[in-house]
C-alpha cells in the first residue's frame, strides 16, 4: 500500500473516532451521566486482546488460525473470546443504564452508535496498517 493511501485511512480513521467520541460526549454532557465514558474505554480495551496475540496480521485468506494444531491456537481463540466478551460489554452498559432509567433513550442510542463507529475504526486501522506491514 503506498503512503497517500495510508495516510488517507488514517485521516478517515481520525475522523471517524472524532465522530464517535463526540457521539458519546454528547450524550455525556448533554444528560449529565459520565458512565457512558465506559463505552468508550471498554472498546479500546477489546482490541487489546487480539493485538496483543497477533490475531490482526493474519490475511483475509489465511484461515490457519482456526486450527488446534499448535500450541498458541488456545491463546489466539481466547484472545478472540475475550475481544467478544468485551464487545458485548461495551453495547451492554447503555443499555443497562437505560434499564435502571440513568440513561434517556436518545443518550443510548448516541452511545451504541459512538461505541460502534469507535470499535469500527479502530479495527479498520488494525487491519490495514498491521496487514500492510508484512
Amino acid at each position: 500500500m503506498n503512503k497517500k493511501c495510508l495516510v488517507s485511512v488514517i485521516v478517515i480513521n481520525s475522523i471517524l473516532l472524532a465522530i464517535g467520541v463526540s457521539l458519546v460526549g454528547v450524550s455525556v454532557f448533554a444528560y449529565g451521566n459520565k458512565w457512558p465514558l465506559l463505552t468508550i474505554a471498554v472498546h479500546l480495551l477489546a482490541i487489546l486482546f487480539p493485538t496483543a496475540c497477533g490475531q490482526c496480521t493474519l490475511n483475509a485468506d489465511d484461515m490457519s488460525f482456526l486450527s488446534m494444531e499448535d500450541d498458541q491456537s488456545a491463546i489466539k481463540h481466547l484472545s478472540w473470546v475475550l475481544f467478544g466478551m468485551l464487545v458485548i460489554v461495551g453495547y451492554a452498559v447503555p443499555v443497562e443504564l437505560y434499564r435502571a432509567k440513568e440513561l434517556e433513550q436518545v443518550a443510548v442510542w448516541l452511545t451504541v452508535v459512538g461505541g460502534t463507529t469507535i470499535l469500527s475504526a479502530v479495527l479498520i486501522y488494525v487491519r490495514v496498517v498491521y496487514v500492510d506491514k508484512e
